[in-house]
């Protein structure tokens, strides 16, 4: 008796009839940490602890009056278009594109609401100004230290805050080519042909190789490179096998890429009782 297997690292999604190949560099694209879209209160000296607080929470409240999914699309659309206009610069050396400042008065109302640092966008910037209009309308109450009545705020759109004491993610952007569903392999019933000599012999081995998968869910046979596996004739079962394979292709946004993906196949005979 002889068990064999073959797997598939990576996890992914069907394809659809709409996605077309992406248009591709030398090199094939690979998983990176998502973008974050904060909004930040400016770095401030001279005020006291209890002050600095009081801002933070409006800034949280704020945020989350993002409750609308066209406010976030929006949002998340106008910050990719940003990213797409500095490419190159590097979105943590960016200043901030957008601003929405307000004062807050001790009887619940919110006024001088301005976008000081406009994008140009109408419904941009009115997706970023609804929130204090929000905050209104919930009579968001703070209480303010210090016996002040009014308190002016100041709220930044920015990639990277870390001049700031207080920032609050809104949104995530994969950057341009990220992978953002990964290979998945169409279900088989192809195995490696287990070699002969080495079936008499009883050996085991274990075979992981690396494989780039194009754009159309097929192996590029001279990215393949072995990782593991000890004896020949196994691996030479497995590089015969692998143009066999067809996968559903990764997925940067809409459209398919390339994608290494990680293969173990195990060629194990069960132990003798």
């Amino acid at each position: 008796m002889r068990l064999t297997g073959a797997f598939l690292v990576a996890l992914g999604a069907v394809r659809s009839a709409a996605q077309q190949p992406c248009p591709r560099d030398s090199a094939p694209p690979s998983a990176r940490a998502p973008i974050v879209l904060f909004a930040s209160l400016p770095a401030g000296g001279g005020e006291s602890p209890d002050l600095r607080a009081v801002r933070g929470s409006v800034l949280q409240d704020y945020v989350a009056r993002f409750t609308r999914p066209g406010d976030i699309t929006l949002v998340r659309a106008k910050a990719e278009a940003v990213l797409e206009g500095a490419a190159g610069a590097g979105a943590a050396r960016m200043a901030p594109f957008a601003e929405v400042s307000f004062t807050y008065g001790t009887d619940g109302r919110y006024t001088q609401i301005r976008r000081p640092l406009s994008t140009g966008d109408p419904r941009f910037d009115s997706a970023l100004v609804e929130p204090v209009a929000r905050l209104q309308a919930e009579h968001a109450a703070y209480f303010l230290p210090g016996g002040l009545d009014t308190l002016q705020i100041r709220i930044l759109i920015v990639f990277d805050a870390a001049p700031d004491t207080y920032l609050m993610p809104i949104a995530q952007l994969a950057p341009r080519g990220t992978i953002t569903r990964s290979a998945h392999i169409v279900p088989t019933d192809l195995y490696p042909a287990w070699p002969k000599d080495l079936e008499e012999k009883r050996v085991n081995d274990d075979v992981v190789v690396r494989i780039l998968v194009d754009e159309h869910g097929r192996a590029v046979m001279d990215s393949v490179k072995v990782i593991a596996g000890k004896h020949q004739g196994y691996i030479d079962a497995v590089l015969a096998v692998i143009p066999k394979y067809r996968w559903t292709p990764a997925l940067a946004g809409e459209c398919t890429v390339r994608q290494w993906v990680q293969m173990p196949f195990m060629f194990h005979f069960p132990e003798a009782r």
